[in-house]
């Protein structure tokens, strides 16, 4: 019996183990709950008066994203437009129930009455959404 085909796959074993392996994928993290807000701990709710001082929207991760990526979250308006964006990077300290928050004003608020959409992303992929009112004046 020849040993020659063992030596060959033993060293080709070694070769690969010596080889500096991939970086792995950035985890972007999976959100377990969002919701909109009247307040920072305000009333939990989806449709907003005009008058409204500010809209929160609120992201609580189920498991946080690696350390160190763009993060974003985007308020699009009732015509699907970009009306306002909070950036930041993930952090370290970010683990599983930590919350995200960011917020929109009256005068954005009242200028744009309908369906909104704001969205958190994380290195450009992105996460998790939520869909609120803006009632229009009476």
């Amino acid at each position: 019996m020849s040993r020659a085909p063992t030596a060959v796959l033993a060293l080709l074993a070694l070769a690969a183990s010596a080889m500096p392996s991939a970086a792995a994928a950035p985890l972007r993290g999976t959100v377990k709950r969002s919701f909109t807000a009247t307040g920072v701990n305000g009333r939990i709710t989806s449709t907003f008066p005009p008058t409204a001082s500010h809209v929160y929207a609120s992201f609580i991760w189920l498991n946080a994203p690696t350390a160190g990526q763009p993060l974003e979250i985007d308020w699009f308006g009732p015509s699907g437009q970009r009306v306002a964006v909070w950036k930041d990077r993930t952090l370290k300290t970010d683990t599983a129930g930590t919350r995200l928050y960011s917020f929109i004003g009256r005068k954005t608020i009242s200028a744009h009455p309908g369906h909104w959409r704001v969205a958190l992303s994380v290195g450009g992929v992105e996460r998790a959404a939520q869909t609120f009112t803006v009632a229009k004046r009476s």
